[in-house]
């Protein structure tokens, strides 16, 4: 008993020690938050009337709100909350779905049941069967290693589907089936697989080992848009695409929601159609994404630098946009504007802005990208448009403290880029963004 309560006494202190440091650590962050700019490019008077909002944390418990008008001499306003426990936030997940095709490299150890395995193989697309034969030739206390062509186990990989969106299945054979024939991809000849398989003693398959052997190993995914009625799925893979029976590109699959379970989504995959036809050899370079509005898609061919701005509910293509680039787009969205980067990964990246007036993209901007931090590709830039100026702001490191970038562009291309340095970056355990849901803002006043 008196251990028990020398135990509780010191958890006691403890807490209250905790409680006492983590006002304390309020405390000094609210007194010491300050700004630095430091100008990258141009004048900060070029950015007059952009304010940048940031919103940190440190362990979920103590909560800094800084609102900093862009200038030289940064004037920023702090604000900030201590809870004793801590506080979660969760942002929206953007429903999505993608196709994988079957797996044919997998690993398994333990006890292990392949007949339940081979049952079972349809929930996620293990290619089991070369395994299953392959154990056949295993003798009790052996390790057995082959190296198999699959097309002599399958000669179509198994399609499966997943993602967040909630799916009503009442009869998963049939929707395997269905969806099988909707999307039916062939296995290459060529694709081998290594296969080992480990008995014990007492003839228990206790490890299994499944590799493509292939330089170029296969993968099949989907670009996908989730809307209100439908969902839009668009395959990209290297696989052979040319056995689909509605053929390659932008597929619209029906959507409603379950009325007993609203969380749920039924797709009629009987009612699928393909609404935009789209070249299979580009299968690997073109993606789908969701346009301004509801009612919009994008399609982007990569390799060929052309984007096709769809009418989801008909297919019909609205206008085709040469971007003039074949490298890959880093894709933004910000009210009527549609912002692209390309390079991101390169020494010198590049930027162009369509804007969107009366149904129709027009290119507002063409022009070097100034670098936002040190791995621009990782970035998550915010932005801000007041119709003649474009202000973009993203954190000089990810997730790691709060300090940021802050650039103005015109038509004319940059007039302006500084960094705004943070005070509480240099504490011992400096906050950070990744537990704020929108950590980082950026406006024009009025």
């Amino acid at each position: 008993m008196k251990k028990s309560l020398i135990a509780l006494a010191v958890l006691l202190v403890l807490a209250i020690a905790g409680i006492a440091a983590g006002f304390r650590y309020a405390d000094d962050g609210k007194d010491q938050v300050t700004v630095t700019e430091k100008t990258i490019l141009g004048d900060p008077a070029m950015a007059q009337g952009l304010t940048l909002e940031t919103r940190y944390s440190y362990d979920n418990q103590i909560f800094w709100h800084t609102v900093c008008p862009v200038s030289a001499e940064p004037q920023p306003e702090t604000e900030f909350r201590f809870y004793s426990a801590q506080q979660h936030t969760a942002g929206e997940v953007e429903d999505f779905l993608y196709l994988y095709a079957g797996n044919c490299s997998f690993g398994m150890s333990g006890s292990i049941d392949l007949e339940w395995e081979k049952e079972n193989a349809r929930i996620d697309g293990a290619m089991i069967l070369p395994v299953l034969d392959v154990a056949g030739r295993t003798a009790a206390g052996e390790t057995r290693t082959e190296t198999l062509s699959l097309r002599d186990y399958y000669d179509w990989f198994p399609i499966c589907m997943d993602g967040t969106l909630m799916l009503d299945i009442q009869n998963e054979d049939e929707w395997a089936k269905k969806l099988n024939r909707l999307f039916p991809v062939p296995v290459p000849e060529s694709l081998q697989v290594e296969v080992t398989v480990s008995r014990a003693e007492n003839g228990t398959v206790y490890e299994v080992n499944c590799q493509d052997t292939t330089d170029t190993p296969v993968w099949l995914s989907a670009e996908c848009v989730v809307m209100e009625d439908a969902v839009y799925l668009l395959p990209t893979g290297n696989v052979d695409f040319g056995h689909l029976p509605l053929g390659y590109g932008v597929y619209r699959i029906p959507r409603e929601a379950v009325s007993y379970r609203v969380s749920e989504t039924v797709l009629d995959l009987d009612q699928a159609e393909n609404v935009f036809a789209v070249d299979p050899a580009q299968s690997q370079a073109v993606r789908l994404l969701r346009g301004l509005d509801e009612r919009e898609l994008l399609v982007l061919e990569d390799s060929t630098g052309i984007l096709t701005v769809l009418d989801a509910a008909q297919g019909e293509v609205r206008q085709r946009l040469d971007l003039g680039q074949t490298t890959g787009a880093t894709v933004w969205r910000h009210e009527n504007l549609l912002i692209l980067a390309f390079g991101l990964y390169e020494e010198k990246a590049q930027l162009q802005v369509w804007q969107r007036e009366n149904g129709a993209y027009y290119l507002w901007l063409k022009t070097d990208m100034v670098p936002m931090n040190g791995n621009n590709a990782y970035m998550a830039p915010v932005f801000a448009f007041d119709g003649q100026r474009l202000a973009m702001a993203a954190g000089l490191r990810t997730y790691q403290g709060v300090s940021h970038r802050a650039v103005v562009y015109d038509r004319t291309g940059a007039i302006y880029a500084g960094d705004y340095t943070y005070s509480c970056d240099n504490l011992p355990e400096p906050p950070h963004t990744w537990e704020v849901e929108t950590p980082l803002l950026a406006r024009w006043e009025k």
